[in-house]
């Protein structure tokens, strides 16, 4: 067999893979993005709605996180309540029928990253700067974690900026450690569901506070600039 004729071959038998490619009945698998929104959160029996931060619009609510009407009857034991709740879910079109037909669209949550029936909420306006935010009582404290930096406030201490160095532990534990006035200081953060001691507000990470040889517990939150990957739930 000529050279030629060999070339010839084998560009058909490409062009006939590739075609069999082109027109291949199966359809790629495409990933729907995911939706981070704050705003308020109103359960009852017949109705649950969801209003994002300074919008007009209103979502029905569908629960797929196992964790939001628990989380919400826990802060407002009153029906037609309100909470303010940060969720990570998908919009979709609203229900054909029943009451969601009055909303703008179908909220499907698939994480729940806090609830809370107090605290800045909708005015906070450090969120979109911050990676995490925990605090924790008795006595209380603060920490605000940022992309250069955290911020420690303490009652009866004056508040301290402070670099830091960042890791990763197994178990999806991730650190913040620093130092100050030969203390060491470190902020670890774990998933699993958090309430604050005092108010009762509800999270998905538990923070945990050492300075020095004292060791503080709390809860914790992302900001606008980290949204982890939603913890598992045993069905």
């Amino acid at each position: 067999m000529s050279a030629p004729f060999r070339t010839l071959i084998a560009l058909s038998a490409s062009t006939l893979l590739a075609g069999c490619s082109l027109f291949s009945t199966e359809e790629p698998v495409a990933t729907k993005p995911s939706s981070r929104l704050q705003g308020h959160l109103t359960w009852t029996n017949q109705q649950h709605t969801f209003t994002p931060c300074k919008e007009g619009r209103t979502f029905w609510v569908e629960d797929g996180s196992q964790q939001l009407e628990q989380a919400f009857w826990s802060l407002a034991p009153g029906s037609g309540m309100q909470v303010f709740a940060d969720l990570s879910g998908e919009l979709k079109a609203k229900p054909r029928q029943g009451e969601g037909m009055r909303s703008d669209g179908l909220f499907s949550v698939s994480q729940v990253h806090r609830v809370s029936g107090e605290g800045h909420g909708c005015e906070d306006l450090n969120f979109i700067a911050t990676l995490w935010r925990a605090s924790g009582n008795e006595p209380s404290w603060n920490m605000r974690v940022g992309r250069r930096g955290m911020q420690l406030e303490r009652i009866g201490f004056p508040a301290l900026a402070l670099p830091y160095i960042v890791e990763a532990v197994p178990g999806g534990v991730t650190s913040y450690s620093s130092e100050a006035n030969g203390q060491s200081i470190e902020l670890s953060l774990s998933p699993g569901e958090c309430r604050d001691s005092m108010s009762g507000n509800f999270s998905n990470w538990q923070a945990r506070l050492t300075i020095g040889d004292t060791v503080q517990q709390g809860c914790a939150y992302p900001g606008a600039l980290e949204t982890p990957a939603a913890p598992q739930h045993d069905e």
